[in-house]
């Protein structure tokens, strides 16, 4: 399993149908949470909405942004 860090940017990639609206797009993690069967659900802020998306439909592409990108002060 792919390990994640709040604002990596990640790309998702999924045959999970509620995810066609946002298949390929890339976005940011915001949060997690872990699941009892041990699944690993990500908060991905996506096309200026925040989706839960498992870890396991997500690749990571290397980049990352700041926290003050998302959350100005």
């Amino acid at each position: 399993m792919e390990k994640f860090e709040l604002f990596d940017v990640v790309k998702v990639q999924s045959s999970d149908s509620s995810l066609t609206q946002i298949e390929n797009a890339e976005g940011v993690i915001l949060g997690f949470s872990d699941a009892n069967d041990g699944e690993r659900w990500c908060a991905v802020f996506v096309q200026n909405e925040t989706w839960m998306v498992k870890s396991t439909d997500l690749i990571n592409t290397g980049k990352k942004v700041k926290e003050s990108d998302i959350y100005p002060k």
